[in-house]
């Protein structure tokens, strides 16, 4: 996986800290989301931490999502997350979510949400799922959790041709 940082919200200044590129205003408060942290960069480890130091006092209304495959400490332990970034990160409320193959009544709401969501991105027309089709996806591992099955909405809502999602 590769580390991803989407700023929302923010502004310019913000921005261009956080992910190194310079954008436009976006608002007054942000969203800082770093999809697999552990992946990031141990320079770009060290940039966000130096950031998220000052961002306490320069943006009061940031709001910052990480999101990481295991424990804090064993990442830190194994070296894939930052010693400083690591006692700055240990200060938020920690919120775990299982993963998806631990959550599999979770998955036709997921489904149907991805479904609609992948119709409309690529102009297609609304899809109905059956039974048949969640019971298939209930059953999946899904190791790769939201991602690995949203890969496989978006190809289903690609090559379905009636106004059934099909695999």
């Amino acid at each position: 996986a590769e580390a991803r940082v989407v700023l929302a919200g923010g502004d310019a200044d913000a921005a261009e800290a956080a992910t190194g590129r310079r954008l436009s205003p976006l608002g007054d408060s942000a969203t800082l989301v770093i999809a697999d942290l552990e992946c990031l960069a141990p320079h770009n480890q060290a940039l966000l931490a130096g950031f998220l130091k000052e961002a306490r006092k320069k943006y009061p209304g940031l709001k910052v999502i990480a999101t990481i495959s295991e424990p804090l400490v064993r990442l830190a332990q194994g070296g894939s997350i930052a010693a400083d970034l690591l006692a700055y990160l240990e200060k938020f409320e920690l919120i775990e979510v299982p993963p998806l193959r631990e959550r599999l009544e979770d998955i036709p709401a997921i489904v149907a949400a991805l479904t609609k969501h992948y119709c409309a991105l690529l102009g297609r027309p609304a899809k109905e799922i059956d039974a048949n089709t969640n019971h298939i996806l209930s059953q999946g591992q899904w190791r790769g959790n939201i991602r690995q099955l949203a890969a496989v909405i978006g190809k289903a809502v690609l090559i379905s041709h009636g106004d059934t999602l099909e695999l």
